[in-house]
């Protein structure tokens, strides 16, 4: 959200430099992530929350691409690296055990 609200200062925290554009553009993407992922448990439908887990995972996926592309650009060990990888990896397992979960025989609906 501080991404959103007040990129300059909020983009120090981020691991490389972002732009006032880029961060604002970062901050509306993970803040409608964000918003997907609450909808979704808010639901109580484990259908409703494959979306954002294939969302969830394709983002991990894609960013561990780049960190292995581009990851000389981050200053490691810093705390702003291991923030963000803290980060992905967190998403990454909320976002593979939902999918996991609204794959699951449960997650299916009875047809009467």
């Amino acid at each position: 959200m501080a991404l959103l609200a007040v990129p300059i200062p909020a983009a120090k925290w981020w691991p490389w430099p972002l732009s006032e554009l880029t961060a604002r553009a970062i901050g509306a993407w993970l803040v409608g992530l964000g918003w997907a992922a609450a909808q979704g448990q808010s639901s109580f439908d484990l259908r409703t929350v494959r979306p954002v887990a294939l969302t969830s995972v394709a983002f991990v996926i894609l960013q561990a691409l780049a960190l292995l592309r581009y990851g000389n650009a981050l200053t490691w060990p810093s705390a702003p690296a291991i923030g963000f990888v803290t980060v992905l990896l967190a998403i990454g397992v909320a976002g593979g055990w939902a999918l996991a979960l609204s794959r699951s025989p449960a997650a299916r609906p009875e047809i009467t």
